[in-house]
């Protein structure tokens, strides 16, 4: 599979529903102290929601003068070294595994055939 479900706002790079914009615009924060991705995670309201993140990255982390990220940083070298992918959005095929009950039955099913690991 080449996108996932994740409760983790991936912040670089997204799309919402208008409706969910018409929930957020009265109180997006003018000066957000951690960041507007920060924000979105922990302080908009919208938990509990799910994104659909690529596994490969389309965007990429650029800057090394920020809230979170500063240059020289084991974040700033870890962000620089990511892989972006080339795919096109035509080029991802079947996306019904996304759906929330496929994807749930896909989870369990993947606790259950796991392995446990004993330390």
């Amino acid at each position: 599979h080449r996108l996932f479900r994740t409760d983790y706002f991936p912040g670089l790079g997204w799309m919402i529903r208008k409706d969910t914009w018409d929930k957020l615009r009265g109180q997006w924060p003018g000066f957000p102290s951690t960041g507007w991705d920060h924000w979105l995670r922990h302080g908009s309201g919208l938990r509990p929601r799910e994104c659909i993140a690529p596994e490969v990255p389309r965007t990429h982390h650029f800057d090394t003068h920020g809230t979170n990220v500063k240059a020289g940083t084991s974040l700033a070298k870890s962000l620089a070294s990511m892989a972006v992918s080339t795919l096109l959005p035509g080029e991802l095929g079947d996306l019904t595994y996304l759906l929330h009950e496929p994807y749930e039955a896909h989870v369990r099913d993947l606790a259950k055939g796991a392995q446990l690991i004993n330390r």
